[in-house]
């Protein structure tokens, strides 16, 4: 079960669909939100800036935590939900600031291993490798909002399925989320014609499983891939109206750094549903 739900605030604009996306899973699950602001870690990184320079860092680190602590009270005040400070509504949906001084990667990827989601949004702060970080060594799932706020999460589930290790833990990982569903289309893509029948016995094994979870799945093998396998994918979920999108991340290090593959990149760029992803 997700009970509880952690969101990375930065300061920017994209603050607001991710915590926006975090509430309203945490109302389907009455969960808690753990919201974390951290402040750059100046002493350390100004050391090599001129004192121009390190002034104008500091005031801008000043803007952004007073602008996330803002988004944070209004979400919090607009939704009437309980501030956590002290361990208020442990049964209930609730909300808790916090604010550090550090490194905002690190610390990101500490406290979402703290907690059973991560939801962040496309952001300046969050970008794809920065996002690849997070979704690689938490552990967690993540949730990845669009700039527009999804009135609803997980109602209509699509599953971005291939054999691989990597759909068959984020498939695990949403399983909180495809049991309170209302329906579930099971999709893959098949990208030569002798490969039909493989993709389809899976996904068919794949659909009794879920049965035994009384989930009843449906089945969508898509053939014809006209510009690329993320595009064929959205088109099909966004014209069967889904509302989340679950796929395993793949990615792999470069230079102790992680970045995404190919379609999982191109799943983040373009993806307008809320986003779930997991390694």
């Amino acid at each position: 079960m997700v009970k509880s739900i952690f969101v990375p605030l930065t300061g920017f604009d994209s603050d607001y669909p991710a915590l926006e996306a975090a509430i309203t899973l945490a109302k389907n699950f009455a969960a808690r939100i753990e919201c974390l602001h951290v402040r750059l870690d100046t002493e350390s990184a100004l050391a090599l800036m001129t004192r121009e320079s390190s002034w104008k860092i500091e005031r801008e680190e000043g803007q952004l935590s007073q602008k996330a602590r803002a988004v944070f009270e209004e979400a919090r005040k607009r939704h009437d939900l309980p501030s956590d400070d002290v361990g208020a509504a442990l049964k209930g949906v609730a909300m808790k600031w916090h604010e550090v001084e550090g490194f905002p990667l690190p610390e990101a990827v500490y406290h979402g291993r703290m907690n059973d989601l991560v939801a962040v949004a496309r952001d300046p702060r969050l970008l794809p490798e920065r996002v690849a970080e997070i979704v690689m060594r938490t552990g967690r799932p993540v949730l990845v909002a669009p700039a527009k706020p999804s009135l609803t999460i997980g109602e209509t589930i699509a599953v971005a399925w291939k054999d691989t290790p990597e759909s068959a833990r984020a498939l695990t990982a949403a399983m909180p989320f495809l049991l309170k569903s209302k329906k579930v289309l099971l999709m893959a893509v098949q990208e030569d014609p002798e490969s039909e029948r493989d993709i389809r016995q899976s996904l068919e094994e794949l659909r009794a499983r879920l049965g035994l979870h009384g989930i009843n799945a449906e089945i969508l093998i898509l053939t014809e891939v006209p510009v690329s396998t993320s595009e064929t994918m959205l088109t099909a979920a966004y014209n069967h109206g889904c509302d989340l999108l679950v796929m395993g991340a793949y990615g792999h290090s470069r230079l102790r750094e992680y970045v995404f593959g190919g379609v999982t990149q191109d799943m983040f760029i373009e993806c307008a549903l809320p986003l779930l992803v997991f390694h």
